[in-house]
């Protein structure tokens, strides 16, 4: 169960470290960007 909740909080921090990577690799203006966040906590 610990394991799990580590797994979880890393996947959200690696999130965090990816989303300005996106906005400089495809372009995207800050209201795109936001949407990746989005669509990793809508799921």
């Amino acid at each position: 169960m610990t394991s799990l909740f580590f797994l979880w909080g890393f996947m959200t921090v690696f999130n965090d470290i990816l989303i300005p990577r996106f906005k400089e690799a495809f372009t995207l203006n800050y209201f795109q960007a936001m949407l990746v966040q989005f669509a990793f906590f809508g799921a």
